[in-house]
């Protein structure tokens, strides 16, 4: 569903968000991903608390959500995690197959809990 390559990442992020990333995921951090009808992923990446993830390409770009309360440039360590799972073992996302309806509803409930906990971020 996604190509993603190195030169990609370090595109995509700062250089301590790549390290840190690549540790996260050297070091098993990437508990879960899911891939829905190959239309979208979500993902677990355990860190400090555990953060949630949701990718979905659209137009060859890919939209990467985290729950975490990062917000500055680029990718945060958790999407870099996600993302060097998704690089180098492909294979292990468990293919997941909703009708297209049901689907699509999931995509759109991931993506606003993971806006109202950036939200709780800000404001707690």
């Amino acid at each position: 569903m996604t190509e993603t390559s190195l030169q990609t990442i370090e595109k995509l992020t700062t250089s301590s968000n790549l390290e840190r990333g690549k540790s996260y995921y050297y070091s098993g951090q990437v508990k879960e991903i899911k891939n829905y009808n190959s239309r979208f992923i979500e993902a677990i990446v355990e860190g400090t608390k555990t953060y949630r993830l949701v990718l979905k390409r659209h137009n060859k770009v890919d939209h990467l959500y985290c729950n975490c309360p990062y917000d500055s440039k680029g990718y945060c360590k958790h999407q870099v995690a996600l993302k060097f799972a998704l690089m180098e073992t492909p294979e292990k996302m468990e293919q997941i197959s909703l009708p297209q309806k049901k689907e699509q509803a999931l995509y759109y409930i991931k993506r606003l809990l993971i806006l109202f906990s950036k939200i709780r971020y800000k404001l707690f």
